[in-house]
């Protein structure tokens, strides 16, 4: 998990010196059991597991037991004896703010390792020891194994001007969904196939979906058809520099949306190719 920086320049130590100005408000709770669900100017604090929890499951979101584990952007305000913490923030990019964990109370019984002074970057994974979603999530996505596309064209060597030629992968493109937990803390990722484009080599692009992974038979009718064919209109000197990109859209569901499911983001994996392109020269007999 990455660590941030202090922007301003104050040394780690300074975690030392915070001092609680004012508090959040208070947790909501349901028979005094905390939710991991904490309100200040409408911000949701995140909710965490200790390290070494991180496992893949087929039952994510089973009932757990063990401690909860929450953790929160503060406002703080640098003065001439330390930083004071103001209350839950509402993180800006590239500001920095005070990020603690806690069990039950974040001013009482704080996670060991923390509060830590840092700047807010919600590309990465909030610093520190602990597991949160974003990490979840993404341990569950490294669990699938995605095979580059394996180009597949008719003609198999040399392309010819003006005929089409016929695009085509003959690799895996739909996999299943990958779940993980930790602790308390879960996600499930689902790729979903979108496109596969091709770079032709000669600027142009062709992007195929419904017949990504039709191949030309050579025993097949002559009225075969597939939406994933182009025709060169003129010939290199060398082979061209070709490419296939399959593309896959990631949906999550988590602890934190569940029952909803959200993009978590894009997955694309490129195989380079050559093509040559020749043409034909009709003769004629006098």
């Amino acid at each position: 998990m990455r660590r941030h920086t202090l922007a301003i320049g104050i040394v780690s130590a300074i975690v030392s010196l915070v001092t609680i100005v004012g508090g959040p408000a208070a947790a909501q709770t349901d028979d005094d059991e905390p939710t991991g669900t904490i309100w200040d100017d409408h911000t949701l604090v995140v909710t965490a597991a200790t390290p070494g929890t991180l496992s893949l499951t087929d039952t994510p979101g089973a009932p757990y037991d063990g401690p909860r584990i929450y953790c929160a952007w503060f406002s703080v305000v640098v003065t001439s004896t330390g930083v004071d913490i103001v209350g839950i923030a509402d993180p800006t990019v590239g500001d920095t703010y005070v990020f603690n964990c806690w069990y039950t109370d974040p001013f009482a019984d704080i996670y060991p390792g923390y509060p830590i002074v840092a700047v807010f970057d919600p590309v990465v994974d909030p610093p520190g020891p602990l597991i949160t979603t974003p990490e979840v999530a993404r341990f569950a996505l490294d669990s699938i194994v995605f095979e580059s596309p394996v180009a597949v064209t008719a003609p198999a060597v040399t392309h010819v001007v003006g005929v089409e030629s016929w695009f085509a992968v003959d690799s895996e493109l739909d996999y299943d969904a990958a779940s993980a937990q930790a602790g308390p803390v879960w996600a499930t990722v689902r790729p979903e196939f979108r496109h596969v484009t091709w770079d032709l080599g000669n600027g142009d692009r062709l992007v195929c979906t419904d017949d990504a992974r039709t191949r030309w038979s050579t025993d097949g009718p002559d009225d075969q058809t597939s939406a994933c064919t182009y025709a060169y209109r003129s010939s290199g000197e060398e082979a061209m520099a070709a490419s296939a990109t399959a593309h896959w859209t990631i949906w999550q569901q988590t602890d934190r949306t569940a029952g909803e499911w959200t993009v978590w983001g894009t997955v694309s994996l490129t195989t380079p190719l050559s093509i040559d392109v020749v043409e034909l020269e009709a003769v004629i007999n006098s």
